[in-house]
């Protein structure tokens, strides 16, 4: 990933969750990109998003943002 995209990434968090990985406010979305659960399970991942990895976290945002 670019720095520059590493960039974009980070303004991304800081709008969904203010960089927070653990950000679950009860509105139904998770994490630090605001994931809904069944976009989440979409992804093939399990659990919820604010309970799993940074680094996962941000994989699955890649991978979102690359389709």
């Amino acid at each position: 990933m670019s720095a520059a995209l590493k960039r974009e990434f980070y303004r991304l968090r800081l709008c969904e969750s203010g960089n927070n990985y653990r950000d679950n406010t009860g509105n139904g979305y998770y994490g630090a990109y605001q994931f809904a659960l069944q976009t989440w399970r979409n992804l093939g991942m399990s659990g919820r998003p604010d309970q799993a990895a940074p680094a996962l976290q941000d994989h699955a945002a890649y991978v979102l943002y690359e389709h």
